[in-house]
């Protein structure tokens, strides 16, 4: 959920057998949810070796409001945590900012790809957003 509530959460070390073992658990779980049309890993569980959690980022059909978004990311949250044995915070790319997009897109790994045209759309968005705003390049 990137609400702060991993800054009270122990590091773990992040080897590479558990990265790939965890994010298989994951692909096959966010697979087997039709509603997901794209799924990423993303931030330090995937980056680096050490993580206080596991990133993921979803995108959902339209017609859901924040308030569902956010429910329906705390409720995947809590079943992915589960399955994989650490903490799993679910954020949904259609509500997210740009700085998160970003970090989802260019760094991530993707799970679950169901519609190209989408995932290949944000990622271009997420270049954009990173050389205006990051790179201070003009369009």
């Amino acid at each position: 959920m990137l609400d702060g509530s991993s800054k009270g959460r122990r590091p773990f070390a992040v080897s590479g057998e558990l990265r790939e073992r965890v994010l298989s658990q994951l692909k096959a779980a966010l697979e087997a949810r039709r509603e997901v049309l794209l799924a990423v890993a993303f931030g330090s569980f995937v980056e680096r070796s050490l993580a206080r959690d596991v990133d993921v980022a979803v995108y959902l059909p339209g017609g859901a409001d924040i308030l569902e978004a956010a429910a329906y990311a705390e409720g995947l949250s809590r079943k992915l945590s589960k399955l994989v044995g650490l903490p799993v915070d679910v954020v949904v790319l259609n509500f997210a900012g740009e700085g998160l997009l970003m970090r989802a897109m260019l760094k991530g790994r993707p799970l679950v790809v169901r519609d190209l045209r989408l995932a290949t759309g944000l990622y271009l968005l997420a270049l954009e957003v990173r050389n205006v705003f990051v790179l201070g390049e003009p369009k």
